[in-house]
């Protein structure tokens, strides 16, 4: 269970792999929109690169966390059909007026090789 006291500073807890297919393309332009065209994915879909390896990596999760934020640091995007690769990572823990913070590095690359960084802020329940 990954509750607050699980979480170990600079400790890698594993990979994601995803494949990027036409379909999983297609199911989110639909619900968000259609880019710009071309070969390679929206931006947008960053984020569901990293919440993907998120809940396949850090699981179990007890109830009650919240996501306070997420940023990212492109070097460039996935193509589509591309399989990408996310290691997920804690960068660091820290208690503030008893809020448990917890802050998860990702980094994602495909065989071509780094495509981008993300860091990911929770309050932990427990």
């Amino acid at each position: 269970m990954f509750v607050f006291d699980a979480y170990e500073a600079r400790r890698s807890y594993g990979e994601h792999s995803l494949v990027l297919s036409p379909d999983l393309c297609a199911a989110w332009e639909a619900e968000f929109g259609t880019p710009q065209g071309g070969t390679r994915v929206p931006a947008s879909m960053l984020s569901l690169i990293v919440m993907r390896a998120y809940f396949a990596v850090i699981t179990p999760r007890p109830p009650g966390n919240v996501h306070a934020g997420q940023s990212f640091f492109v070097q460039r995007l996935p193509d589509r059909g591309a399989t990408v690769v996310t290691e997920v990572r804690c960068l660091r823990k820290e208690v503030r007026k008893t809020r448990r913070f917890v802050w998860l590095g990702f980094e994602t690359h495909d065989e071509r090789g780094a495509l981008f960084t993300a860091e990911m802020t929770s309050l932990v329940a427990a």
